[in-house]
Order: C-alpha cells, then structure tokens, then sequence
C-alpha cells in the first residue's frame, strides 16, 4: 500500500506545474472516481486521499460518479477546469467501452491526459475458447489455467 501512495502522491506533485509550486494546493482536490461508493476502487481512492491529506495538508474529496460503464464519472473529470484541482481515478474501462463503440461524450485519446499509471490490478481483456466442462472440478482447473496464463 506504501509504494501505492507514494506513486499517488508522485502523480499529484507531477501534474503540478511551475506556476502552482509555491501555493498548490490551496484549495481542496477533487478525485472522481467513476464507479460506486464502496467497492474496491472507492476504499483505494479513499484510503490514498486520506494519506494525501496528511502529506499535502489540503483535503482529498473522493466523489463517487458511477453509470453508464463510468462514462457519467468520465464525463465529469473531462468537463471539469484544467485547474489541476480535479484528477480521475480510469482503469481499462476506457480501452474497453472504445472497442465496444460506446458513444461517449469525450474523446479518450484527445480529452484525457494520463499522467501516472500508479495501480495495477488483474484486469486483462482475453478471448474465451468455448469448452465443454463435465463437471465443478474442470471448471475450476480451467480456470485456474487461464488465470495461470494471463500475463503479469
């Protein structure tokens, strides 16, 4: 979790130019998180806002925008001022909704700017193979199979 924070905290340094070094943050961050209050990504961004507040001495609002395959949260970050006051938490949802043809009101490749991958998680996208399992126990060595085969 340690090395989690200081990537978060090296991610919100970065985004801070030369004009904002002596008085960033002055005021509270905006952290929009596309997906609901209380699963896995929420308790990350939560967890990660707390220790920034610690570090950076300004509070961390971790706001919940989920729908729509986090097109509502994505919405919301890519409307937001470029102010560097307002930061998204996007995993592969972007790359995915893209390939699928969502429509969407922003253009993942001109109106976001990645600026740290700082979470890896076991999110991969691979092609099924349709097999036939006889019984509870194949199935979970075959997915125990291609778990072992994903990549790191």
């Amino acid at each position: 979790m340690r090395l989690r924070i200081a990537l978060a905290l090296i991610f919100f340094l970065a985004v801070a130019n030369e004009s904002m070094a002596d008085s960033w943050p002055s005021r509270p961050i905006h952290w929009i998180v596309p997906y609901p209050a209380g699963g896995g990504t929420d308790l990350m961004a939560r967890t990660i806002g707390a220790e920034l507040k610690n570090i950076l001495g300004q509070t961390i609002v971790v706001e919940n925008k989920s729908g729509g395959s986090t097109v509502v949260g994505t919405s919301a970050l890519t409307a937001a001022d470029p102010d560097g006051y307002t930061f998204g938490m996007i995993f592969d949802s972007l790359a995915i909704n893209k390939a699928l043809g969502v429509n969407t009101p922003y253009d993942p490749e001109k109106d976001i700017v990645l600026t740290c991958p700082g979470f890896f998680g076991p999110s991969f996208v691979r092609e099924w193979t349709c097999k036939e399992l006889g019984n509870a126990e194949e199935a979970v060595q075959w997915g125990a199979d291609c778990c072992a085969a994903a990549p790191d």
